[in-house]
This record gives structure tokens, sequence and C-alpha cells, in this order.
């Protein structure tokens, strides 16, 4: 469970919803939360090191650090997007934008990245994007894939750290 969220974290570093600092201050406070006999060498490398200089490791010196898989990334983004900020949906528009394409289009989560696409960069129509969120993401919130509180509660903190500073 720990390696699992170190690597959704990790993930989340990279596709740039954490700095990182927001993963230091994870690491720390989970070394803090553990018994000494129990900590494992990549945790205490992430907090000594930092996350950058882990990652830039060989895989067989750190965690292993694959992409977020489209729908976990999709479902993370939909759960700590404030649509009604118009900076923050329009980030949500362009990355789903770019991030469906060549995805399994039997996902509606896919589908849904393809009609945003099209309404972004075919038409030029950021007002159609915006009504077809409103209108598509209820019935596709009700499917979204699990993704750790935690990372969820990470994310959130950043994204409400950067709008107000």
């Amino acid at each position: 469970m720990l390696i699992d969220d170190a690597r959704q974290i990790l993930a989340a570093l990279n596709e740039n919803l954490l700095r990182e600092e927001d993963v230091r201050t994870w690491s720390h406070s989970t070394l803090e939360r553990m018994p000494a006999g129990e900590l494992p060498e990549w945790l205490v490398d992430l907090a000594s090191y930092g996350p950058i200089a882990c990652l830039n490791r060989p895989r067989s010196k750190f965690l292993n650090v694959p992409y977020l898989p489209f729908r976990v990334s999709f479902s993370l983004r939909v759960q700590t997007t404030d649509f009604a900020n118009t900076a923050d949906a329009q980030a949500f528009i362009q990355w789903i934008s770019r991030a469906c394409i060549g995805e399994d289009l039997s996902h509606p989560e896919v589908q849904f990245g393809y009609q945003i696409d099209h309404l972004w960069n075919d038409c030029a129509r950021a007002d159609l994007c915006k009504e077809l969120i409103a209108k598509e993401l209820p019935r596709l919130s009700s499917q979204l894939v699990t993704v750790s509180a935690e990372l969820l509660r990470l994310v959130a903190t950043a994204k409400g750290r950067a709008a107000h500073g």
C-alpha cells in the first residue's frame, strides 16, 4: 500500500500535479508515523535526497514509477479540479484534449476527451467545452476509477496553494 501510494505520488509529480516540495513533505510526514525498524530504504532516500534525485537513479536503485494510466489521471483530475474556476477548467480541457489521443475508445472517459479535443482544437469553442463538461461529467463521475485518498488530498492541497499564492 505504501509503495503503491509512493508510485502514484511520484507519477503525479511527473505530471506536474505535485511539486517536489509536496513529495518531500509527504515523505517526511510518512517517516514520522512509521516505527524506526520498519523504515523502507527508498522512503528514507526520498526524504533525504528528494524526489528528483531519486527519480534520476536507475530503476534498480529506486522505485519503478510508471506513468499514471489515463483513467487514473482522469479520475484524479476530475476530483481535484474546480470547474467553476476558469483557469482550472481550462487546464483540465487542455490536459484531456492531449491525453485522450491514442487511448482506448471503449472507455467513456476517452470518448469524452475526444469530444473535448474536437471542440477545443478543431472548433476553438471553449464555451461548448464547458457546456459538455457540465452535461457529461456528472455521468462520468459515477464511473471514476479509485484513486488513493492520500494522493487526492496531496493534489487538492497543491492546487489550492497554487490558486492562492
